[in-house]
């Protein structure tokens, strides 16, 4: 139990450092693509209309489909990490809980 308690929020904190590291990496593709400012490609409302206004090369589609892959993987793997968690939180709790006679 001491040992998942230690391991296990670090693992999922590297899990979630990953997620965010790969998403800059993409975002910042799409930069260098587009040459739209970070700010306009993390904020979905600002994003969705620089992305009407954008060029619409095949390039720039190529790179903005490519970002939408990776963000919805990312998504299926964040909800995965923490579904996992909890469930053997739960498992692991159980588990090692003493009954009271």
């Amino acid at each position: 139990m001491k040992i998942y308690l230690t391991y296990a929020p670090i693992s999922l904190f590297l899990i979630w450092l990953y997620l965010v590291i790969d998403s800059f990496k993409s975002l910042k593709h799409l930069k260098k693509i587009s040459g739209k400012s970070y700010f306009n490609l993390m904020n979905p409302l600002l994003f969705l209309k620089s992305f009407r206004k954008a060029n619409e090369t095949e390039e720039f589609e190529e790179a903005f489909q490519k970002h939408k892959r990776n963000s919805r993987k990312h998504l299926i793997i964040w909800v995965v990490s923490i579904a996992i968690f909890i469930v053997v939180t739960f498992v692991v709790g159980i588990l090692t809980a003493t009954p009271k006679n």
